[in-house]
């Protein structure tokens, strides 16, 4: 089965909704929360409290800096402290949707679901 880029921002959109609809569960989804940010910040340490609405993580000070092909453990950071108002709405603007990095949501995904599912994704 062929599934498109959209499926899966929608899917993720979905999941992103399930995952904030109740304050008591957010410890069951953090992992998932903390990868959105890590991804779409190129961020390191991220850290949520949720009580306090909160997100602390340390990005690349310069964008410049970063090489993806390379591990890059003295780019400069800088700590970051974001507030939010609505977790979900946060989360689903740190979906990134272009074809070259949703492919890089796949090895999360499929480490957290791989035991409860046997399907296979084709991503088109």
């Amino acid at each position: 089965m062929k599934v498109l880029n959209r499926d899966i921002v929608d899917e993720l959109n979905h999941f992103v909704e399930i995952s904030c609809k109740d304050a008591i569960d957010y410890h069951l989804y953090h992992e998932f929360h903390e990868m959105l940010i890590r991804m779409s910040y190129m961020a390191t340490d991220v850290t949520f409290n949720y009580h306090e609405n909160k997100v602390e993580m340390n990005v690349l000070a310069e964008h410049e800096s970063y090489d993806a092909s390379v591990v890059n453990l003295f780019a400069e950071v800088v700590s970051v402290s974001l507030e939010y108002e609505d977790l979900s709405c946060l989360l689903k603007c740190c979906i990134l949707e272009n074809r070259e990095e949703i492919k890089h949501y796949f090895p999360f995904l499929s480490e957290c679901f791989q035991s409860k599912s046997s399907f296979k994704l084709d991503i088109a």
